[in-house]
């Protein structure tokens, strides 16, 4: 009778949620992933405003790199990555995409701060000789532009713990080089579960401005743009970010007053993908 009483407790007793994950990379010593970037931007200027017609153009970039993990100290991550392949193509498919022969086997050393941000980079100025070289000056905007590559997916989750409906909030302001920089803040949910992964949806407002000594001053602004996020808990990885947003504004084109006036409005699609396997050649 006892045995019976204490079954029928037990299958009537509620099943313990799981724990909440981390929702933050980890890094083993010598463990390998890789990266595939691929982002698309069309972009409309209108010069002189009134009735001018706007031109028009729309740009691809892909970047595949292999991750090596070289020191795994929480505070000092060092990421040794190693470029696969890349390629830029303008005017959407009027021609093909420009593939640069020097920029597969270049590698460079990241090290991260506690919190995943890109502290140092070893070996930026072979890898824009390269870029340069293949005709890809626009893909890597000086070091900074380079950060940016691997900090993106790396904050691309809040890194902290937060379960089902959580929400989180962050802000990142990133110099792009050439007097640009781009401020991005999200407002995420964790929305639940699929596959075995964690998914994130994020609402992303934007300004991206050109100051400095660049012959263009420019304030661009969006809101509402959408981010999704797929987090492999048991790997502690970003499998999958998938990114729309649009930015809109006007500025000035050249110096001495006698700037010429522009509006412009930019749609950016964008995809990363991380996987233990090395993708296949495009």
């Amino acid at each position: 009778m006892f045995t019976a009483v204490a079954v029928a407790a037990a299958l009537s007793a509620p099943v313990p949620k799981a724990p909440a994950p981390e929702l933050k990379w980890r890094f083993n010593k010598g463990d390998t992933f890789y990266v595939v970037s691929e982002q698309e931007a069309t972009v409309s200027v209108n010069l002189g405003g009134g009735n001018a017609a706007a031109q028009k153009n729309t740009s691809t970039t892909s970047l595949t790199y292999k991750v090596t993990v070289a020191d795994a100290d929480p505070k000092a991550t060092v990421l040794e990555v190693e470029f696969i392949d890349s390629a830029v193509g303008v005017g959407g498919n009027a021609a093909p995409p420009v593939k640069p022969e020097g920029l597969p086997g270049k590698t460079l050393t990241f090290t991260l701060d506690a919190d995943h941000k890109v502290t140092k980079v070893d070996g930026v100025d072979g890898v824009l000789k390269a870029a340069a070289g293949g005709g890809l000056n626009g893909m890597f905007q000086g070091e900074e532009g380079i950060k940016h590559m691997l900090d993106d997916p790396l904050r691309a989750v809040p890194g902290k713990v937060l379960g089902k409906g959580d929400t989180w909030t962050a802000e990142r302001t990133q110099s792009l080089g050439d007097g640009i920089s781009m401020t991005r803040t999200d407002k995420g949910t964790v929305s639940g579960n699929e596959g075995g992964l964690t998914k994130l949806d994020v609402e992303s407002d934007h300004t991206m401005e050109w100051t400095g000594n660049a012959p263009i001053s420019l304030k661009l602004k969006g809101e509402k743009g959408k981010r999704t996020v797929l987090f492999d808990p048991k790997a502690g990885r970003v499998t999958k970010v998938t990114d729309a947003y649009t930015m809109s504004g006007d500025g000035t084109i050249g110096g001495g007053g006698n700037g010429q006036a522009i509006n412009l409005s930019m749609e950016m699609k964008g995809t990363i993908t991380v996987s233990d396997e090395k993708p296949k050649a495009k």
